[in-house]
């Protein structure tokens, strides 16, 4: 309802902050006229959690990434690093390997699984 002699007044929308990545998220709002009031109109609004949103301190629920050491092995044995997420994501996330040999020879390891 918009009060007697007044032209505007504010809807307010509060987001989750949750420590999911989503990505883009649109929304809207749509009005419609009731009574003397005639038409219908559409606001919209995105929820971004990817660390470009306004303010000084923008949300960023992309996750980062980390391997762990995999520490001292016998010949023979197998390596294992653990890769960890710092958080969820709605969608799969894409992470890259590379196999760095540093003083062991080429024929030493087998491949990265």
């Amino acid at each position: 309802t918009v009060p007697a002699g007044q032209t505007e007044f504010d809807v307010r929308i509060a987001s989750i902050d949750d420590a999911v990545y989503e990505g883009p998220e649109d929304f809207s709002v749509t009005v419609t006229g009731i009574g003397a009031v005639q038409g219908s109109d559409t606001g919209t609004a995105t929820i971004v959690d990817d660390g470009t949103g306004p303010g000084p301190d923008p949300d960023d629920d992309r996750p980062s990434v980390t391997i762990s050491d995999a520490g001292t092995i016998n010949e023979g044995e197998t390596a294992n690093f653990k890769v960890t997420l710092s958080n969820a994501s709605e969608s799969t996330v894409q992470v890259e390997l590379g196999l760095n040999l540093g003083d062991t020879e080429v024929g030493d390891l087998g491949t990265l699984e």
